[in-house]
């Protein structure tokens, strides 16, 4: 058979990864202090961010700051 069956991603699929990649985006505004829950997020592709898979992680924190709605959520934004 052809190739060594280990299936990897090419160099060349790397940009395509990154555009499929999704973010946790605020749903709403939050005010400083809030304790984040799930339901103040939503997943959407943006450049950069916060992977949902930190989740555990980001509901032990709180707004370090007022966010509005549709903001990306950047680890800067967080006070744990």
């Amino acid at each position: 058979g052809l190739g060594d069956g280990i299936k990897k991603v090419l160099n060349c699929e790397q940009n395509t990864r990154k555009a499929f990649r999704r973010y946790l985006v605020l749903a709403h505004d939050v005010k400083k202090g809030h304790q984040f829950k799930l339901d103040d997020f939503n997943f959407k592709k943006t450049v950069d961010g916060i992977a949902p898979s930190f989740y555990e992680q980001i509901k032990l924190s709180r707004a370090k700051h007022d966010l509005k709605e549709d903001h990306v959520l950047m680890w800067s934004n967080l006070e744990f």
